[in-house]
């Protein structure tokens, strides 16, 4: 999200983020990537 999105947008969904903590957001998607995308399809378990 840091990197699609502007500090100045982000910080009018959360207040209190710090520069360092953006930057910090920013360099780590790019290095390691966004995160992990949840899978939220269910299967059915059969007992």
């Amino acid at each position: 999200m840091a990197n699609d999105v502007t500090l100045s947008t982000i910080l009018m969904f959360i207040p209190n983020l710090t520069e360092y903590r953006y930057y910090r957001a920013r360099r780590y998607a790019k290095s390691i990537g966004k995160g992990v995308v949840v899978d939220d399809t269910r299967t059915a378990t059969i007992r």
